[in-house]
């Protein structure tokens, strides 16, 4: 048994899944297998194949917690040297339990998605990388309750007639709202959307807290998002995004997970299919927006914290893409 053959990107999948596990940790050959529906002799085929010594293969050990022979950047005691500076605690010659990481099912079905996929960009509706952070906050507000293409043709009309690449914040509250209706026309309910793009843009540019936190984190890399984060900080301004006119609980989330870099789970049309179809949580896909947030946000935190961001946006992404593919295959 090799692998699934859906999943083209495996290799790549495995070594940022080793990534994720916390450090004073570590995970077996068998364990991986489970998780790519492979052998546990082809994920170590694999892992010997790597070249790159930030990837921490050393996390790996057999079944019996004891290490294999076959590490490949310098053997057994190489392994064992890292994994005592990694703090993995022992119980003679093995791994202590207590230290062995599992990927739930959660967790499980994101690196199957990077192993079908590979790795989509931060903001899942358009394919540049460096999307404008303002465009992103623009862009949440037109993409409710329409699709994306239509929030493309608005974007189009904004560019054309700002006669700019890109388009700010600031050029949305200097627009007049019967001018800004009939651009973004085709991202339908145009009037409230105009009035909405004003209230998102007039709270995040005229509070000066916000103003200062979205300046502060909105180019942040998603590896650095822990440098002056707090979870108090976080729930304010979630609370404060939700009293302004126009911005749900969905819409909040994706604000705060790509425009202000802060690990706020997305919940959508498509993460509801996914929890039903995928996790098989059917009982759960009409359940309150805030319960299935709940769900992901505890089975993705068990991870090492450094990628928590990360995950989460790229997960909300693969979602999305998977989403995209069952729609266009009927």
């Amino acid at each position: 048994m090799r692998r699934a053959p859906e999943y083209k990107f495996l290799k790549d999948s495995l070594y940022h899944a080793l990534l994720l596990i916390p450090e004073g940790m570590v995970t077996t050959y068998k364990e991986l297998a489970r998780v790519y529906s492979t052998s546990p002799r082809y994920i170590g085929n694999l892992l010997n194949k790597n070249h790159d010594q930030r990837i921490p293969c050393f996390r790996v050990v057999k079944s019996d917690l004891r290490l294999a022979d076959g590490y490949r950047f310098g053997g057994y005691n190489a392994q064992l040297q890292r994994l005592k500076q990694d703090k993995v605690p022992f119980e003679g010659d093995k791994v202590a339990k207590r230290a062995v990481f599992s990927f739930n099912a959660v967790l499980t079905q994101y690196l199957r998605l990077i192993a079908r996929f590979l790795f989509p960009n931060r903001w899942p509706w358009q394919g540049d990388e460096t999307t404008n952070p303002d465009e992103i906050v623009i862009g949440a507000i037109l993409t409710q309750n329409t699709n994306w293409k239509n929030v493309e043709a608005s974007l189009a009309n904004l560019r054309n007639y700002l006669k700019k690449d890109k388009i700010f914040l600031e050029d949305i509250l200097r627009i007049p709202k019967n001018k800004l209706s009939l651009l973004i026309k085709p991202s339908n309910y145009y009037n409230q959307k105009a009035t909405y793009l004003k209230n998102i843009a007039n709270f995040i540019l005229s509070n000066s807290w916000v103003f200062k936190l979205y300046t502060e984190r909105k180019e942040k890399d998603s590896l650095l998002w822990q440098e002056g984060f707090s979870k108090e900080t976080l729930s304010k301004l979630r609370k404060e995004l939700l009293k302004v006119k126009g911005v749900g609980e969905e819409t909040a989330d994706v604000l705060l997970t790509y425009a202000f870099n802060m690990p706020s789970f997305v919940v959508d049309a498509y993460t509801r299919r996914f929890l039903a179809a995928v996790l098989k949580y059917k009982h759960l896909e009409k359940a309150r927006y805030s319960k299935i947030k709940e769900l992901f946000e505890k089975h993705l935190g068990i991870i090492n914290r450094r990628y928590l961001l990360y995950v989460f946006q790229r997960y909300h992404a693969l979602i999305v893409l998977w989403g995209k593919q069952k729609l266009n295959k009927g």
